[in-house]
Protein backbone atom coordinates (compact mmCIF):
# COMPACT_ATOMS: atom_id res chain seq x y z
CA UNK A 1 0.00 0.00 0.00
CA UNK A 2 2.67 2.49 0.34
CA UNK A 3 4.27 1.69 -2.76
CA UNK A 4 1.25 2.78 -4.34
CA UNK A 5 1.19 5.96 -2.36
CA UNK A 6 4.19 7.02 -3.08
CA UNK A 7 3.73 6.06 -6.74
CA UNK A 8 0.88 8.30 -7.32
CA UNK A 9 2.75 11.25 -5.10
CA UNK A 10 5.33 11.06 -7.54
CA UNK A 11 2.93 11.64 -10.75
CA UNK A 12 0.90 14.89 -9.14
CA UNK A 13 2.29 17.57 -11.05
CA UNK A 14 2.78 15.47 -14.32
CA UNK A 15 -0.96 16.16 -15.13
CA UNK A 16 -0.55 19.99 -15.02
CA UNK A 17 2.27 19.76 -17.17
CA UNK A 18 1.24 17.63 -19.96
CA UNK A 19 -2.48 19.77 -20.08
CA UNK A 20 0.25 23.50 -20.50
CA UNK A 21 1.80 21.77 -23.05
CA UNK A 22 -1.65 20.55 -24.59
CA UNK A 23 -3.23 23.41 -24.09
CA UNK A 24 -1.08 25.90 -26.02
CA UNK A 25 -1.16 23.45 -29.25
CA UNK A 26 -4.96 23.21 -28.84
CA UNK A 27 -5.25 27.41 -28.68
CA UNK A 28 -2.66 27.91 -31.33
CA UNK A 29 -4.55 26.01 -33.38
CA UNK A 30 -7.75 27.48 -32.34
CA UNK A 31 -6.63 30.29 -33.09
CA UNK A 32 -5.09 29.52 -36.73
CA UNK A 33 -8.22 28.32 -37.93
CA UNK A 34 -10.18 31.56 -37.09
CA UNK A 35 -7.62 33.35 -38.86
CA UNK A 36 -7.62 31.36 -41.71
CA UNK A 37 -11.27 31.36 -41.89
CA UNK A 38 -11.53 35.36 -41.20
CA UNK A 39 -8.93 35.36 -44.28
CA UNK A 40 -10.73 33.14 -46.80
CA UNK A 41 -14.34 35.43 -45.94
CA UNK A 42 -12.27 38.51 -46.69
CA UNK A 43 -11.27 37.51 -50.05
CA UNK A 44 -14.32 36.14 -50.77
CA UNK A 45 -15.47 39.84 -50.31
CA UNK A 46 -13.58 40.76 -52.40
CA UNK A 47 -13.62 38.54 -55.28
CA UNK A 48 -17.24 39.27 -55.37
CA UNK A 49 -16.99 42.82 -55.37
CA UNK A 50 -14.40 42.77 -58.09
CA UNK A 51 -16.82 40.49 -60.08
CA UNK A 52 -20.00 42.92 -59.39
CA UNK A 53 -17.62 45.92 -60.69
CA UNK A 54 -16.40 44.19 -63.96
CA UNK A 55 -19.95 43.27 -64.66
CA UNK A 56 -21.19 46.97 -64.26
CA UNK A 57 -18.37 47.86 -66.40
CA UNK A 58 -18.85 45.40 -69.68
CA UNK A 59 -22.77 45.89 -69.23
CA UNK A 60 -22.07 50.11 -69.40
CA UNK A 61 -19.44 50.20 -71.85
CA UNK A 62 -18.98 53.93 -73.12
CA UNK A 63 -22.79 54.75 -73.30
CA UNK A 64 -22.79 55.21 -69.72
CA UNK A 65 -25.06 58.23 -69.74
CA UNK A 66 -23.51 60.85 -66.67
CA UNK A 67 -25.36 63.78 -65.62
CA UNK A 68 -23.98 67.31 -67.46
CA UNK A 69 -24.06 70.65 -65.81
CA UNK A 70 -27.05 71.76 -67.91
CA UNK A 71 -29.08 68.61 -66.38
CA UNK A 72 -29.36 67.39 -69.91
CA UNK A 73 -27.52 63.60 -69.85
CA UNK A 74 -24.54 63.45 -72.35
CA UNK A 75 -22.25 60.47 -72.99
CA UNK A 76 -19.03 60.09 -71.11
CA UNK A 77 -16.67 58.66 -74.35
CA UNK A 78 -13.27 58.33 -72.28
CA UNK A 79 -14.78 56.28 -69.93
CA UNK A 80 -14.04 58.19 -66.68
CA UNK A 81 -17.71 58.42 -65.76
CA UNK A 82 -17.70 54.37 -65.76
CA UNK A 83 -14.59 54.33 -63.89
CA UNK A 84 -16.16 56.97 -61.19
CA UNK A 85 -18.62 54.60 -61.06
CA UNK A 86 -16.83 51.74 -60.39
CA UNK A 87 -13.83 52.46 -57.99
CA UNK A 88 -15.13 56.01 -56.41
CA UNK A 89 -16.03 56.63 -52.43
CA UNK A 90 -19.52 55.26 -53.32
CA UNK A 91 -19.61 53.12 -56.33
CA UNK A 92 -20.48 50.03 -57.09
CA UNK A 93 -17.27 48.55 -55.60
CA UNK A 94 -17.73 50.24 -52.03
CA UNK A 95 -21.09 49.51 -51.97
CA UNK A 96 -20.30 45.49 -52.65
CA UNK A 97 -17.38 45.31 -50.77
CA UNK A 98 -19.30 44.38 -47.73
CA UNK A 99 -18.94 42.10 -44.24
CA UNK A 100 -15.08 42.73 -42.32
CA UNK A 101 -13.90 44.91 -45.09
CA UNK A 102 -12.79 48.50 -44.65
CA UNK A 103 -13.79 50.39 -47.67
CA UNK A 104 -11.15 52.97 -47.14
CA UNK A 105 -7.90 50.66 -47.52
CA UNK A 106 -9.32 49.56 -50.91
CA UNK A 107 -7.33 50.17 -54.18
CA UNK A 108 -9.19 50.02 -56.92
CA UNK A 109 -7.53 50.11 -60.68
CA UNK A 110 -9.71 49.47 -63.92
CA UNK A 111 -7.59 49.67 -67.54
CA UNK A 112 -9.82 48.86 -70.63
CA UNK A 113 -12.90 51.02 -69.03
CA UNK A 114 -13.82 53.49 -71.95
CA UNK A 115 -13.04 51.23 -75.09
CA UNK A 116 -14.92 50.29 -78.03
CA UNK A 117 -17.52 47.01 -77.98
CA UNK A 118 -15.01 44.21 -77.66
CA UNK A 119 -12.56 45.49 -75.28
CA UNK A 120 -11.55 43.68 -72.16
CA UNK A 121 -12.36 45.29 -69.17
CA UNK A 122 -9.96 44.42 -65.82
CA UNK A 123 -10.89 45.84 -62.29
CA UNK A 124 -8.04 45.28 -60.26
CA UNK A 125 -8.91 45.35 -56.57
CA UNK A 126 -6.64 45.06 -53.27
CA UNK A 127 -6.74 45.26 -49.82
CA UNK A 128 -4.38 44.91 -47.20
CA UNK A 129 -5.27 42.32 -44.41
CA UNK A 130 -5.03 43.23 -40.63
CA UNK A 131 -5.20 39.93 -38.53
CA UNK A 132 -7.22 40.28 -35.47
CA UNK A 133 -4.65 37.84 -34.11
CA UNK A 134 -1.27 39.25 -34.19
CA UNK A 135 0.63 36.27 -32.65
CA UNK A 136 3.16 36.56 -35.95
CA UNK A 137 3.51 39.70 -37.27
CA UNK A 138 2.81 39.39 -40.91
CA UNK A 139 1.66 41.37 -43.21
CA UNK A 140 -0.48 39.98 -46.27
CA UNK A 141 -2.12 41.76 -49.19
CA UNK A 142 -5.22 40.33 -50.99
CA UNK A 143 -6.13 41.13 -54.42
CA UNK A 144 -8.73 40.16 -57.01
CA UNK A 145 -9.17 40.39 -60.62
CA UNK A 146 -12.20 40.14 -63.00
CA UNK A 147 -12.09 40.91 -66.27
CA UNK A 148 -14.93 41.19 -68.73
CA UNK A 149 -15.46 42.00 -72.43
CA UNK A 150 -17.82 45.31 -72.81
CA UNK A 151 -20.61 44.17 -74.41
CA UNK A 152 -22.62 47.13 -75.66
Amino acid sequence: MDRIKSNLSSRRGSSLVEFAVVAIVLFTMVFAVFEFSRMALVYVNLANASRVAVRYAITHGVDRTAACSSGVGCCSTDGTAVASDICGASGVLASFATGPLDKSKLVCTCPGVGGAVGTIVRVNVSYPYDPWFNIAPYKVTLSSTSQGVITY
